[in-house]
């Protein structure tokens, strides 16, 4: 498929969108207070509450306000950080068991992906097999394209390719590949999953990117978005 906002009905994307400022507000609140979100939305504080409990659901275009805001460069790092030295959380791992954190990261890929890639023909989405793979599935699921795992010394079943033929993934595929944390580790069992099977790479995607020199180990046609550090 090509990137694209998916061909729905007028009337269905308003709605989508309507509820996604409100999951992404719902997910926002765990690190931030309402006076805090009231003055980066310019919202008042009773009307932002009415949202977060259901009571209302924004309009189009405070939608598109809370959407575009909330999911910033700025606030999503501030977001991970404060949340990852938080008593409740305290480390990626435990950030990513919550569904409403990893949909609200997921649409900031997302977004990232739709900006960056317009137009660009995609067919599958990899990830290898750990919470990467929470962040994926969201992903996956908004560009409508299948997901597989990327081998890896953790997944001894997956060495067949034959099984990666299965889920989807075909040889010469224009791929996105999703990480939680990418890590020089990384590198190589994905440079293999893609010689493998020819993967045309056109995005990576990471929270945490371990160490900035892995950039130039990839194919310089590669676009690379990462949030922290």
């Amino acid at each position: 498929m090509k990137i694209l906002r998916r061909g729905f009905s007028r009337k269905y994307e308003e709605l989508k969108l309507r509820i996604d400022s409100v999951d992404v507000l719902v997910a926002v609140k765990e690190a931030f207070r309402y006076s805090e979100l009231s003055s980066l939305l310019d919202i008042p504080v009773p009307i932002l509450s009415k949202y977060y409990q259901g009571l209302t659901i924004p309009s189009k275009e405070t939608s598109e306000i809370i959407i575009s805001r909330l999911l910033s460069r700025e606030v999503v790092r501030d977001f991970i950080r404060r949340l990852i030295h938080s008593k409740k959380y305290g480390s990626l791992v435990k950030l990513l068991s919550n569904p409403l954190i990893t949909n609200y990261l997921s649409l900031c890929f997302y977004m990232k992906i739709i900006d960056q890639l317009a137009g660009t023909s995609v067919s599958a989405l990899i990830a290898p097999p750990d919470t990467s793979v929470l962040l994926a599935i969201g992903i996956a699921y908004r560009l409508n394209v299948p997901l597989a795992l990327i081998p890896s010394v953790t997944t001894p079943i997956y060495e067949s390719l034959e099984l990666m033929k299965e889920v989807g993934i075909d040889k010469g595929s224009s791929t996105i590949a999703m990480y939680s944390i990418l890590g020089r580790e990384c590198i190589p069992y994905l440079k293999k999953f893609m010689e493998s099977l020819k993967l045309d790479l056109k995005f990576v995607g990471a929270v945490i990117l371990a160490d900035r020199f892995i950039i130039n180990e990839l194919p310089k046609n590669v676009t690379v978005e990462y949030l922290l550090p």
